[in-house]
Parts: C-alpha cells; sequence; structure tokens
C-alpha cells in the first residue's frame, strides 16, 4: 500500500490520480513528462518494469507553455520533487516543479519559481511511483505516492 504526501497547491481543476499500476510490477518512473511557461500547465508520467514494458499517465493539464521531458536512468529512481505554488486569475496553482533522484541528478527547475515553496523527500529506502491532485487548464495541485523500493 503506498503511503502519500501533499497535495500542495489550490482547490481549482478536477481531482486526479496516477498511482503505479499493481499488475506486472513493481513498476518505476523512468520520465517525468509536461508543460511549462511561467506555471506548470501539464504533467505526465512514464513508468518502466524490470521486462522493459512501459506504461504512462493521462496528461493532466492544459496545453501552454513549452515541453518538457525529465528522464531516468535505468537503475535509478525518483527520491524527491520540490516546487512552489502562486495566485493566478485568483486561483492557487503548481508554479514550477524540480525532480531528483538517488543518484543525484536533477532536473531544471520547470515553470517559474515563487517564494511559497514545497518539498517532497522520500524516507530512505523509498522512491516516488505516482502523483495526484488537481488539475484544469494547468497544474492546481501535486502530491507523491511513495514505496518502498523492491
Amino acid at each position: 500500500m503506498s503511503s502519500t504526501f501533499g497535495p500542495s497547491g489550490g482547490v481549482g481543476g478536477s481531482p486526479f490520480s496516477a498511482p503505479a499500476s499493481t499488475a506486472n510490477g513493481p513498476w518505476r518512473i523512468n520520465a517525468v513528462e509536461g508543460r511549462s511557461g511561467s506555471r506548470i500547465d501539464q504533467i505526465e508520467l512514464i513508468w518502466s518494469n524490470s521486462a522493459g514494458a512501459t506504461d504512462s499517465s493521462s496528461e493532466f493539464g492544459g496545453t501552454g507553455g513549452s515541453p518538457f521531458n525529465f528522464s531516468i536512468v535505468t537503475g535509478d529512481y525518483l527520491t524527491a520533487i520540490q516546487g512552489t505554488i502562486g495566485t493566478y486569475n485568483d486561483s492557487v496553482r503548481l508554479f514550477s516543479l524540480q525532480f531528483f533522484t538517488k543518484n543525484n541528478t536533477k532536473s531544471p527547475v520547470y515553470g517559474k519559481a515563487t517564494s511559497y515553496n514545497f518539498s517532497y523527500v522520500c524516507p530512505t529506502g523509498y522512491q516516488i511511483t505516482g502523483i495526484f491532485g488537481r488539475s484544469g487548464s494547468a497544474v492546481d495541485a501535486l502530491g507523491v505516492y511513495v514505496d518502498p523500493i523492491p
């Protein structure tokens, strides 16, 4: 059973949830894709399993901004997400995200950082395996699922 951290952000949009599949696992996140500009417009996860199969979540959010992709090499895994939130059109939304792996790889900062920070850091022996939150025309809120490393 996964544990959760979050979500951080606002209450706009509709709820979404993208946990890792329980079939044919274990699964690990091998890429985070999305769109960003001055905010986080969209987010999507790509998973892989030890047999080489891949799976992906839906695209949560809208079509604004420019595409981004943070790939995680085989043998590494996602251990932390940092970000910021802010207000846009009277609604609290995600403004920036940055991803970190066990092997100290970090993504660029996607979006535009504000002074309202949040951070999800896995305990030792755990990895981020999925996301949940709220989205509409952008990503309004984000939380994470964490599981023990198999």
